[in-house]
Protein backbone atom coordinates (compact mmCIF):
# COMPACT_ATOMS: atom_id res chain seq x y z
CA UNK A 1 0.00 0.00 0.00
CA UNK A 2 1.30 3.48 -0.74
CA UNK A 3 2.46 5.52 2.28
CA UNK A 4 2.55 8.89 2.28
CA UNK A 5 5.53 10.93 3.73
CA UNK A 6 5.50 14.61 4.94
CA UNK A 7 8.12 16.76 3.64
CA UNK A 8 10.22 20.19 4.70
CA UNK A 9 9.06 22.77 2.11
CA UNK A 10 12.46 24.02 2.29
CA UNK A 11 14.52 21.06 2.38
CA UNK A 12 12.49 18.52 0.55
CA UNK A 13 13.90 16.39 3.47
CA UNK A 14 11.28 13.85 5.56
CA UNK A 15 9.95 16.38 8.04
CA UNK A 16 9.76 15.60 12.01
CA UNK A 17 6.52 16.20 13.95
CA UNK A 18 7.53 19.47 15.55
CA UNK A 19 8.44 20.67 12.31
CA UNK A 20 5.63 19.44 9.94
CA UNK A 21 3.67 22.37 9.84
CA UNK A 22 6.28 25.29 9.93
CA UNK A 23 6.16 26.80 6.54
CA UNK A 24 2.24 26.86 6.25
CA UNK A 25 2.19 28.55 9.58
CA UNK A 26 5.00 31.07 8.90
CA UNK A 27 3.13 32.15 5.38
CA UNK A 28 -0.07 32.49 7.76
CA UNK A 29 1.70 34.75 9.61
CA UNK A 30 2.88 36.92 7.25
CA UNK A 31 -0.38 36.91 5.32
CA UNK A 32 -1.69 38.37 8.28
CA UNK A 33 0.85 41.05 8.60
CA UNK A 34 0.48 42.37 4.98
CA UNK A 35 -3.20 41.38 3.78
CA UNK A 36 -5.25 41.36 7.52
CA UNK A 37 -8.66 39.71 5.49
CA UNK A 38 -7.04 37.14 3.59
CA UNK A 39 -4.21 36.71 5.86
CA UNK A 40 -6.77 35.75 8.81
CA UNK A 41 -9.47 33.99 6.51
CA UNK A 42 -6.30 31.62 5.81
CA UNK A 43 -5.58 30.85 9.68
CA UNK A 44 -8.77 29.93 10.33
CA UNK A 45 -8.83 26.90 7.39
CA UNK A 46 -7.80 23.67 9.01
CA UNK A 47 -4.95 22.69 7.18
CA UNK A 48 -2.84 19.78 5.66
CA UNK A 49 0.32 19.19 4.15
CA UNK A 50 0.21 15.95 1.75
CA UNK A 51 1.55 14.34 -1.28
CA UNK A 52 -1.69 13.08 -1.94
CA UNK A 53 -3.05 15.88 -3.85
CA UNK A 54 -1.41 17.44 -7.20
CA UNK A 55 -0.95 20.58 -6.01
CA UNK A 56 -3.58 22.48 -3.41
CA UNK A 57 -7.08 21.19 -2.71
CA UNK A 58 -9.84 22.21 -0.94
CA UNK A 59 -11.01 18.25 0.86
CA UNK A 60 -13.64 17.00 3.11
CA UNK A 61 -11.71 16.93 6.87
CA UNK A 62 -12.91 14.66 9.98
CA UNK A 63 -14.87 17.38 11.37
CA UNK A 64 -17.64 17.99 8.97
CA UNK A 65 -16.40 20.95 7.15
CA UNK A 66 -13.25 21.30 4.79
CA UNK A 67 -9.72 21.45 4.88
CA UNK A 68 -6.85 23.00 2.60
CA UNK A 69 -4.40 20.25 1.44
CA UNK A 70 -0.90 21.28 -0.12
CA UNK A 71 1.56 19.42 -1.50
CA UNK A 72 5.14 20.46 0.00
CA UNK A 73 6.89 18.98 -3.02
CA UNK A 74 4.54 21.54 -5.32
CA UNK A 75 4.68 24.20 -2.83
CA UNK A 76 8.00 24.52 -2.61
CA UNK A 77 8.96 24.97 -6.58
CA UNK A 78 6.74 27.94 -6.17
CA UNK A 79 7.34 31.50 -5.98
CA UNK A 80 5.55 32.91 -2.62
CA UNK A 81 3.89 35.58 -4.94
CA UNK A 82 2.17 33.01 -7.16
CA UNK A 83 1.66 30.44 -4.05
CA UNK A 84 -0.43 33.53 -2.05
CA UNK A 85 -2.46 33.99 -5.30
CA UNK A 86 -3.38 30.22 -5.68
CA UNK A 87 -4.14 30.14 -2.15
CA UNK A 88 -6.63 33.15 -2.39
CA UNK A 89 -8.07 31.66 -5.25
CA UNK A 90 -9.10 28.51 -3.34
CA UNK A 91 -10.02 30.57 -0.63
CA UNK A 92 -12.45 32.88 -2.68
CA UNK A 93 -13.80 29.35 -4.06
CA UNK A 94 -14.87 28.61 0.02
CA UNK A 95 -16.47 32.28 0.07
CA UNK A 96 -18.41 32.35 -2.85
CA UNK A 97 -19.48 27.88 -1.61
CA UNK A 98 -18.65 26.37 -4.85
CA UNK A 99 -17.72 23.18 -3.21
CA UNK A 100 -20.82 23.12 -1.82
CA UNK A 101 -23.26 23.53 -5.26
CA UNK A 102 -20.94 20.60 -7.36
CA UNK A 103 -24.41 18.53 -7.25
CA UNK A 104 -26.18 21.25 -8.46
CA UNK A 105 -25.31 21.40 -12.02
CA UNK A 106 -26.23 19.06 -14.68
CA UNK A 107 -22.46 19.32 -16.43
CA UNK A 108 -19.83 18.71 -13.56
CA UNK A 109 -17.12 19.96 -16.17
CA UNK A 110 -18.80 23.10 -17.23
CA UNK A 111 -19.82 23.79 -13.08
CA UNK A 112 -16.32 23.50 -12.46
CA UNK A 113 -15.09 26.19 -15.59
CA UNK A 114 -17.84 28.57 -14.61
CA UNK A 115 -16.87 28.26 -10.91
CA UNK A 116 -13.19 29.26 -12.12
CA UNK A 117 -14.44 32.02 -13.89
CA UNK A 118 -16.30 33.75 -11.09
CA UNK A 119 -13.52 33.13 -8.21
CA UNK A 120 -11.25 34.93 -10.70
CA UNK A 121 -12.98 37.89 -11.77
CA UNK A 122 -12.57 38.92 -7.98
CA UNK A 123 -8.60 39.37 -8.68
CA UNK A 124 -7.36 42.81 -9.27
CA UNK A 125 -6.18 42.93 -12.67
CA UNK A 126 -2.41 41.72 -13.40
CA UNK A 127 -2.60 39.72 -9.81
CA UNK A 128 -3.95 36.36 -10.83
CA UNK A 129 -2.73 32.80 -10.68
CA UNK A 130 -0.56 32.13 -13.38
CA UNK A 131 -3.24 28.90 -14.69
CA UNK A 132 -6.30 31.38 -14.09
CA UNK A 133 -9.01 30.33 -16.64
CA UNK A 134 -11.19 33.42 -18.04
CA UNK A 135 -14.15 34.83 -19.97
CA UNK A 136 -11.65 37.08 -21.94
CA UNK A 137 -9.34 33.69 -23.44
CA UNK A 138 -13.06 32.54 -25.05
CA UNK A 139 -13.56 36.27 -27.33
CA UNK A 140 -15.84 34.41 -29.93
CA UNK A 141 -18.39 33.70 -26.83
CA UNK A 142 -20.33 36.55 -25.62
CA UNK A 143 -20.45 36.97 -21.51
CA UNK A 144 -22.80 39.12 -19.58
CA UNK A 145 -20.63 41.44 -17.81
CA UNK A 146 -20.34 40.48 -13.79
CA UNK A 147 -21.76 36.71 -14.66
CA UNK A 148 -22.56 35.20 -11.27
CA UNK A 149 -22.40 31.75 -11.31
CA UNK A 150 -25.33 30.33 -13.19
CA UNK A 151 -24.94 32.80 -15.52
CA UNK A 152 -21.33 31.67 -16.82
CA UNK A 153 -22.55 28.30 -16.88
CA UNK A 154 -25.67 28.90 -18.82
CA UNK A 155 -23.28 30.85 -21.32
CA UNK A 156 -21.02 27.84 -20.88
CA UNK A 157 -23.90 25.19 -22.27
CA UNK A 158 -24.76 27.37 -24.63
CA UNK A 159 -21.21 27.29 -26.09
CA UNK A 160 -20.85 23.48 -25.65
CA UNK A 161 -24.09 22.87 -27.47
CA UNK A 162 -22.86 24.85 -30.22
CA UNK A 163 -19.67 23.20 -30.69
CA UNK A 164 -21.45 19.67 -30.66
CA UNK A 165 -24.21 20.53 -33.06
CA UNK A 166 -21.79 21.47 -36.00
CA UNK A 167 -20.36 24.84 -35.36
CA UNK A 168 -16.35 23.63 -35.58
CA UNK A 169 -14.40 26.24 -36.96
CA UNK A 170 -14.89 28.63 -33.76
CA UNK A 171 -11.56 28.78 -31.38
CA UNK A 172 -13.59 29.73 -28.28
CA UNK A 173 -15.54 26.84 -29.30
CA UNK A 174 -13.05 24.29 -29.54
CA UNK A 175 -10.98 25.26 -26.63
CA UNK A 176 -14.25 24.84 -24.21
CA UNK A 177 -15.27 21.64 -25.88
CA UNK A 178 -11.06 20.78 -24.97
CA UNK A 179 -11.26 22.15 -21.35
CA UNK A 180 -15.00 20.44 -20.88
CA UNK A 181 -13.63 16.68 -22.25
CA UNK A 182 -9.97 16.81 -20.75
CA UNK A 183 -9.90 19.81 -18.15
CA UNK A 184 -6.61 21.24 -16.84
CA UNK A 185 -4.39 21.46 -13.49
CA UNK A 186 -6.59 24.32 -12.20
CA UNK A 187 -9.86 22.27 -12.74
CA UNK A 188 -8.15 19.09 -11.36
CA UNK A 189 -7.67 20.99 -7.63
CA UNK A 190 -11.73 20.69 -7.68
CA UNK A 191 -11.32 16.99 -7.47
CA UNK A 192 -13.12 16.47 -3.71
CA UNK A 193 -16.08 18.97 -3.93
CA UNK A 194 -18.48 16.55 -4.51
CA UNK A 195 -17.44 14.87 -1.43
CA UNK A 196 -17.79 17.87 0.65
CA UNK A 197 -20.52 18.27 2.84
CA UNK A 198 -20.78 20.33 5.97
CA UNK A 199 -24.18 21.21 8.76
CA UNK A 200 -26.25 23.47 7.39
CA UNK A 201 -26.68 25.79 10.60
CA UNK A 202 -22.40 25.38 10.60
CA UNK A 203 -22.14 26.55 7.28
CA UNK A 204 -24.53 29.53 7.46
CA UNK A 205 -23.17 30.80 10.49
CA UNK A 206 -19.81 30.87 8.65
CA UNK A 207 -20.76 32.43 5.92
CA UNK A 208 -22.17 34.98 7.82
CA UNK A 209 -19.42 35.93 10.04
CA UNK A 210 -17.07 36.14 6.76
CA UNK A 211 -19.62 38.44 5.02
CA UNK A 212 -19.93 40.68 7.88
CA UNK A 213 -15.58 40.43 8.12
CA UNK A 214 -15.91 41.97 3.90
CA UNK A 215 -18.28 44.49 5.07
CA UNK A 216 -15.81 45.61 7.33
CA UNK A 217 -12.54 45.08 5.49
CA UNK A 218 -11.20 48.43 3.36
CA UNK A 219 -9.07 46.49 1.32
CA UNK A 220 -11.64 44.80 -0.61
CA UNK A 221 -14.55 46.33 0.43
CA UNK A 222 -15.04 47.83 -3.95
CA UNK A 223 -14.56 44.11 -5.01
CA UNK A 224 -18.04 42.90 -4.99
CA UNK A 225 -17.16 39.79 -2.41
CA UNK A 226 -20.00 40.95 -0.03
CA UNK A 227 -22.36 40.74 -2.53
CA UNK A 228 -21.21 37.32 -3.76
CA UNK A 229 -21.18 35.69 -0.85
CA UNK A 230 -24.75 34.69 0.11
CA UNK A 231 -25.18 32.66 3.41
CA UNK A 232 -29.05 31.40 2.05
CA UNK A 233 -28.54 30.44 -1.44
CA UNK A 234 -25.53 28.12 -0.32
CA UNK A 235 -27.59 24.50 1.45
CA UNK A 236 -25.09 22.13 2.03
CA UNK A 237 -28.49 20.04 2.87
CA UNK A 238 -30.12 20.29 -0.57
CA UNK A 239 -33.48 18.43 -0.09
CA UNK A 240 -34.94 16.68 -3.00
CA UNK A 241 -37.52 19.60 -3.80
CA UNK A 242 -34.26 21.78 -4.60
CA UNK A 243 -31.68 19.09 -6.63
CA UNK A 244 -35.54 18.50 -8.66
CA UNK A 245 -35.91 22.32 -9.36
CA UNK A 246 -32.24 23.21 -9.88
CA UNK A 247 -31.52 20.40 -12.37
CA UNK A 248 -34.65 21.48 -14.23
CA UNK A 249 -33.50 24.92 -14.19
CA UNK A 250 -29.83 23.68 -14.91
CA UNK A 251 -30.44 21.43 -17.83
CA UNK A 252 -31.37 23.39 -20.43
CA UNK A 253 -29.81 25.10 -23.84
CA UNK A 254 -30.45 28.70 -25.08
CA UNK A 255 -30.39 30.40 -28.44
CA UNK A 256 -29.29 33.57 -29.96
CA UNK A 257 -32.11 36.33 -31.28
CA UNK A 258 -31.37 39.26 -32.57
CA UNK A 259 -32.61 42.72 -30.91
CA UNK A 260 -33.07 46.36 -31.66
CA UNK A 261 -32.93 46.75 -27.89
CA UNK A 262 -29.38 45.76 -26.93
CA UNK A 263 -26.04 46.67 -29.32
CA UNK A 264 -23.32 44.09 -29.79
CA UNK A 265 -21.40 44.60 -27.08
CA UNK A 266 -18.12 43.03 -29.77
CA UNK A 267 -18.89 46.01 -32.22
CA UNK A 268 -21.43 48.39 -30.95
CA UNK A 269 -23.80 47.83 -33.52
CA UNK A 270 -27.51 47.21 -33.72
CA UNK A 271 -29.27 44.83 -33.83
CA UNK A 272 -27.28 42.71 -31.50
CA UNK A 273 -28.05 39.45 -29.49
CA UNK A 274 -30.28 38.11 -26.93
CA UNK A 275 -29.78 35.07 -25.15
CA UNK A 276 -32.75 32.94 -25.16
CA UNK A 277 -33.50 30.11 -22.30
CA UNK A 278 -35.13 27.38 -23.81
CA UNK A 279 -35.78 23.58 -22.06
CA UNK A 280 -36.82 20.60 -23.17
CA UNK A 281 -36.75 18.33 -20.57
CA UNK A 282 -38.08 14.17 -20.86
CA UNK A 283 -39.99 13.22 -17.61
CA UNK A 284 -40.16 9.82 -17.53
CA UNK A 285 -42.36 8.08 -14.72
CA UNK A 286 -42.16 4.41 -14.22
CA UNK A 287 -45.99 2.93 -14.36
CA UNK A 288 -45.37 -0.47 -13.67
CA UNK A 289 -47.47 -2.63 -11.28
CA UNK A 290 -45.19 -1.74 -8.23
CA UNK A 291 -46.20 2.62 -7.79
CA UNK A 292 -49.18 3.05 -6.03
CA UNK A 293 -51.63 5.52 -7.21
CA UNK A 294 -50.39 8.03 -4.89
CA UNK A 295 -46.94 8.15 -5.62
CA UNK A 296 -48.33 8.76 -9.32
CA UNK A 297 -50.02 11.89 -7.90
CA UNK A 298 -47.20 12.88 -6.33
CA UNK A 299 -44.92 12.45 -9.37
CA UNK A 300 -47.25 14.37 -11.19
CA UNK A 301 -47.53 17.02 -8.52
CA UNK A 302 -43.70 17.30 -9.12
CA UNK A 303 -43.77 17.56 -12.82
CA UNK A 304 -46.59 20.73 -12.57
CA UNK A 305 -44.17 22.35 -10.65
CA UNK A 306 -41.60 21.65 -13.06
CA UNK A 307 -43.79 23.05 -16.18
CA UNK A 308 -44.50 26.15 -14.27
CA UNK A 309 -41.43 27.41 -13.89
CA UNK A 310 -41.24 27.36 -17.74
CA UNK A 311 -39.75 24.22 -18.91
CA UNK A 312 -41.05 22.26 -22.15
CA UNK A 313 -41.88 18.86 -20.83
CA UNK A 314 -42.29 15.80 -22.66
CA UNK A 315 -44.05 13.05 -20.31
CA UNK A 316 -42.71 9.02 -21.31
CA UNK A 317 -45.08 6.77 -19.33
CA UNK A 318 -43.07 3.25 -18.89
CA UNK A 319 -43.22 0.20 -17.27
CA UNK A 320 -40.89 -2.78 -18.84
CA UNK A 321 -41.70 -0.67 -22.34
CA UNK A 322 -42.38 2.39 -23.70
CA UNK A 323 -46.20 2.50 -23.20
CA UNK A 324 -47.44 6.60 -24.06
CA UNK A 325 -45.09 9.64 -24.81
CA UNK A 326 -47.08 13.23 -24.90
CA UNK A 327 -46.14 16.90 -24.00
CA UNK A 328 -47.44 17.66 -20.57
CA UNK A 329 -49.52 21.16 -20.84
CA UNK A 330 -50.67 21.46 -17.08
CA UNK A 331 -53.48 18.29 -16.52
CA UNK A 332 -52.28 14.73 -15.25
CA UNK A 333 -53.64 12.26 -17.33
CA UNK A 334 -56.53 10.09 -15.74
CA UNK A 335 -55.69 7.08 -16.40
CA UNK A 336 -51.59 5.99 -16.90
CA UNK A 337 -50.64 2.84 -19.43
CA UNK A 338 -48.54 0.28 -17.77
CA UNK A 339 -48.90 -1.55 -14.78
CA UNK A 340 -46.54 -4.17 -15.23
CA UNK A 341 -43.10 -5.04 -14.42
CA UNK A 342 -40.18 -2.42 -14.72
CA UNK A 343 -37.36 -1.95 -16.81
CA UNK A 344 -35.48 1.62 -17.15
CA UNK A 345 -33.41 0.64 -20.79
CA UNK A 346 -36.48 1.60 -22.92
CA UNK A 347 -36.50 5.63 -21.88
CA UNK A 348 -32.30 5.72 -21.92
CA UNK A 349 -32.40 4.46 -25.27
CA UNK A 350 -34.74 6.62 -26.61
CA UNK A 351 -33.11 9.82 -24.86
CA UNK A 352 -29.63 8.68 -26.04
CA UNK A 353 -31.01 8.83 -29.90
CA UNK A 354 -33.24 12.14 -29.41
CA UNK A 355 -30.96 14.11 -26.98
CA UNK A 356 -33.40 16.26 -25.05
CA UNK A 357 -31.49 18.43 -22.30
CA UNK A 358 -31.76 16.31 -19.02
CA UNK A 359 -34.06 13.25 -18.31
CA UNK A 360 -35.87 13.14 -15.02
CA UNK A 361 -37.19 9.52 -14.02
CA UNK A 362 -39.80 9.29 -11.34
CA UNK A 363 -39.85 5.74 -10.12
CA UNK A 364 -39.77 3.71 -7.17
CA UNK A 365 -36.31 1.92 -8.24
CA UNK A 366 -37.50 -1.41 -8.35
CA UNK A 367 -36.17 -3.19 -11.68
CA UNK A 368 -32.84 -3.66 -12.69
CA UNK A 369 -29.95 -1.72 -13.53
CA UNK A 370 -30.24 -0.17 -16.93
CA UNK A 371 -27.19 -1.32 -19.47
CA UNK A 372 -27.86 1.91 -21.70
CA UNK A 373 -25.04 4.11 -22.14
CA UNK A 374 -26.83 7.47 -21.71
CA UNK A 375 -24.83 10.64 -22.87
CA UNK A 376 -27.92 12.95 -21.74
CA UNK A 377 -28.03 14.26 -17.84
CA UNK A 378 -30.22 11.86 -16.04
CA UNK A 379 -31.90 12.52 -12.34
CA UNK A 380 -33.33 9.99 -10.37
CA UNK A 381 -36.14 10.71 -7.85
CA UNK A 382 -37.04 7.58 -5.90
CA UNK A 383 -40.38 7.14 -4.20
CA UNK A 384 -40.87 7.35 -0.58
CA UNK A 385 -41.41 3.32 -0.43
CA UNK A 386 -38.62 2.53 -3.29
CA UNK A 387 -34.93 1.55 -3.15
CA UNK A 388 -32.67 3.60 -0.38
CA UNK A 389 -28.92 3.91 -0.72
CA UNK A 390 -27.93 0.79 1.09
CA UNK A 391 -29.75 -0.70 -1.96
CA UNK A 392 -27.06 -2.05 -4.19
CA UNK A 393 -28.76 -0.59 -7.48
CA UNK A 394 -28.86 2.64 -5.99
CA UNK A 395 -25.10 3.77 -6.56
CA UNK A 396 -25.59 1.80 -10.01
CA UNK A 397 -28.12 4.22 -11.32
CA UNK A 398 -26.59 6.60 -14.01
CA UNK A 399 -27.01 9.93 -13.26
CA UNK A 400 -28.15 11.65 -9.60
CA UNK A 401 -30.52 9.81 -7.15
CA UNK A 402 -32.63 11.29 -5.13
CA UNK A 403 -35.36 9.54 -2.46
CA UNK A 404 -38.59 11.58 -1.77
CA UNK A 405 -38.77 11.62 1.66
CA UNK A 406 -40.77 14.95 3.24
CA UNK A 407 -41.30 18.26 1.84
CA UNK A 408 -44.75 17.03 0.47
Amino acid sequence: MYQSRDYHIDTLVPMSEENRYQHINTLAIAWQIESAFWGRLFASIPKLESEHVESIALQPAEEGFVQLAVNPVWAAAQEERALRLWLQHELLHLLLGHPFRAGDFANPALFHLAADMEANRFFPKGQLPPDAILPSQFPEIEFAEKSNLHDLYQTLQTGLRQYWEGNLDNPSLQRLADLASNGNAALRRHRYWAQTQAAQDTIAAWWQAWREEVLRSPEIEQSGIAEAINPSSVSPSTTWKRALHLFAAASGHTRLKHTIHRASKRYGTVPGLRIRQCRRLWVAVDTSGSVSAEDLGRFFREIDHIRRAGAELTVLECDYALRRRYRYAGSAPTQVHGRGGTRFDPVLEAAAEERPDGVIYFTDGLAAVPQTACPVPVLWMISPGGIGPEDGRWRMLPGKVWKMIGDF
